[in-house]
């Protein structure tokens, strides 16, 4: 009786048989990019993944409560892998994030939090593989670039593809996604089931 009551609230209720961890249906994501993939033989393992986005919050500065516009640049990538040609559901996602930063000291000690639809997830230390420094112009401080990855587990990242709002916070810097950045989330979900 209680199955067929349960059963009966779902199809008479929207929404309720529907968990908030599905995968996105395949359809034509907008974004400026594309899903790509690549198979490395060495290692039998495919690599599925969009490359480095701008995050628009990313560029803006606030300097004496004014947000103004700065040399100052935030992309984020991601990605999923699988033994072999044959696509595998993943247990975890990567993100990748090009930091491109005048101090890199207001990221803290680069614990990377998500809040998605004011649920914070709190993903930990990001590892930084790669660091560098460029100078724009004799006037201006030197950008220092990084490269910092963290890795999601699946459960978690299937609910920042279905969010409406998704910010990542770092250290005390907290910067929202673009609708552009959330759709090429929504394409990479919406190809980790077979």
């Amino acid at each position: 009786m209680i199955p067929l009551l349960i059963l009966a609230l779902a199809i008479c209720l929207p929404g309720l048989a529907q968990s908030s961890q599905s995968v996105p249906a395949k359809r034509k994501y907008n974004y400026p990019g594309k899903i790509e993939s690549t198979y490395d033989k060495s290692k039998d393992e495919t690599m599925v993944f969009f490359r480095l986005m701008p995050i628009s919050a990313g560029r803006n500065l606030d300097w004496e409560g004014l947000t103004v516009v700065s040399d100052e640049r935030l992309d984020v990538s991601m990605y999923f892998t699988y033994p072999g040609q044959k696509l595998a559901t993943p247990k975890w996602v990567g993100m990748g994030i090009k930091s491109s930063i005048y101090e890199p000291k207001q990221y803290g000690d680069y614990t990377l939090t998500i809040v998605r639809d004011n649920h914070a997830i709190n993903v930990g230390r990001m590892t930084v593989h790669k660091r560098g420094e460029i100078r724009i112009s004799p006037q201006r401080p030197t950008v220092k670039i990084q490269l910092l990855e963290a890795s999601i587990p699946y459960e978690e990242f299937l609910s920042i593809a279905n969010a409406r709002k998704v910010k990542l916070r770092i250290g005390h810097r907290e910067f929202p996604l673009d609708p552009e950045n959330l759709e090429a989330i929504r394409d990479l979900a919406s190809r980790t089931a077979p």
